[in-house]
């Protein structure tokens, strides 16, 4: 999910512009917009220990080393699989949703465990597609509650042989049906692409001043 956030956040970003609305070493406030509109604008603030994320979307403080900069920052620059949202879920100063429900994670494992199960269970796959179907018409699957429910009335009976042979989702309890929440993963990068502008527009403007007195 991380490469398919990514692709909207860097669409969202193509004509985003930096403003550095405040630095004194440690002490940043930055603004990364499209000039003359405030939609998908994003702030990166930092402090001794600490870096904060706000502006059109949801906000994170993560707190690890003195300059986060360092802490985000990608050795290559930013792209859409350098973010690591497990590590950097761990340095959140406040309990925020970084994890969500997944739908498709909960379809593409019931159809692992279906097909696994089929040689022993003639039909099963056939009968759970019927009853994801029917699931699907009633909205039960939108909600892991309800999703999970569905997992647990769940019972298919092998026709025609003896003895009687029943299948159900024994374990389907110990399932994660969680990803990365979407507007996570759009900071961890918004985070991570600021630091690499900010560094590419850093190294431009010394680059010009050290020409300028050469």
């Amino acid at each position: 999910m991380s490469a398919e956030v990514g692709e909207v956040f860097a669409r969202d970003v193509a004509e985003h512009t930096l403003t550095v609305l405040h630095e004194d070493g440690l002490y940043r406030h930055l603004r990364f917009a499209k000039p003359g509109t405030g939609i998908n604008h994003f702030d990166i603030v930092t402090w001794p220990g600490h870096l904060s994320l706000g502006g059109d979307r949801e906000g994170y403080v993560f707190a690890r080393v003195n300059d986060m900069f360092e802490f985000f920052r990608a050795a290559s620059g930013w792209n859409m699989n350098s973010i690591n949202p497990g590590y950097w879920a761990e340095k959140l100063t406040t309990r925020v949703k970084v994890k969500t429900y997944d739908e498709a994670l909960f379809r593409k494992l019931v159809g692992e465990y279906v097909g696994d199960a089929e040689e022993a269970y003639p039909g099963l796959t056939s009968y759970a597609s019927t009853e994801l179907k029917d699931a699907d018409y009633d909205g039960l699957l939108t909600f892991e509650e309800s999703a999970r429910e569905w997992l647990r009335d769940f019972k298919y009976v092998v026709p025609r042989v003896a003895p009687v042979r029943t299948f159900e989702f024994s374990d389907a309890w110990e399932w994660d049906l969680t990803d990365w929440d979407w507007y996570y993963l759009y900071g961890c990068h918004a985070i991570q692409w600021g630091i690499g502008l900010y560094d590419t527009v850093r190294a431009h403007n010394d680059a010009v001043c050290k020409g300028a007195t050469s």
